[in-house]
């Protein structure tokens, strides 16, 4: 079945994140116990995997034609009961606001103030061939020091990136201090890389 054009956007306008950004920190405020948090973000993911999975369902429920009473009233009926009464009142907001195109970035950074709750940092970590596990330990280890935090590394991997790798820390510029600690890092990776096989898979 063919829906009309939606509003889900491929990629996201800072303005965009931003309003993502509002709806996870108010629900995050209204969240005061660590477990009923984390119970909400299993919730919230479980409702974009339910985006994912149901062929248009995310078209109808961004759908501009829908009025926000109808579209409320189709995410009380299809969400009521099943997941608690503040993840409820979140979704109810926000299809109420025609928001639900912004449901996804808001629940990645709902997760990332959960994780800075926990005193967690995302770090984005861009090579040009796939980390090993000892050398994301290594950088593990190396920014947990520098950053006086628990650094959650993601592994990247850009084939343009060459002879070392990029960080990314949220919008934060990285200070000298961490540019000099994770110099031995790249050196040792470039040691590493040599002698391994270049192939199509290294490079993707």
């Amino acid at each position: 079945m063919a829906f009309p054009p939606s509003r889900v956007e491929t990629v996201m306008s800072p303005v965009s994140m931003r309003i993502a950004s509002r709806y996870a920190e108010a629900f995050s405020q209204v969240l005061d116990e660590h477990q009923q948090a984390e119970a909400s973000l299993e919730e919230l993911r479980a409702t974009t995997g339910l985006l994912n999975s149901i062929e248009g369902f995310e078209q109808l429920l961004t759908w501009p034609g829908l009025s926000s009473t109808r579209r409320v009233e189709m995410v009380e009926r299809i969400f009521g009961g099943r997941v608690s009464r503040q993840t409820a009142g979140l979704l109810s907001v926000m299809a109420a606001n025609s928001r639900m195109e912004l449901l996804r970035p808001a629940t990645a950074r709902f997760a990332e103030l959960l994780d800075e709750r926990k005193g967690k940092v995302r770090v984005e970590v861009t090579t040009a061939f796939t980390l090993s596990q000892s050398q994301i330990e290594k950088i593990t280890e190396t920014l947990r020091n520098v950053l006086g935090a628990e650094p959650v590394v993601q592994n990247k991997v850009d084939g343009e990136v060459i002879g070392g790798m990029v960080l990314k820390l949220g919008d934060k510029v990285y200070d000298a201090s961490l540019a000099a600690e994770l110099d031995r890092l790249r050196r040792d990776m470039r040691r590493e890389s040599k002698g391994r096989p270049t192939s199509k898979a290294n490079g993707q």
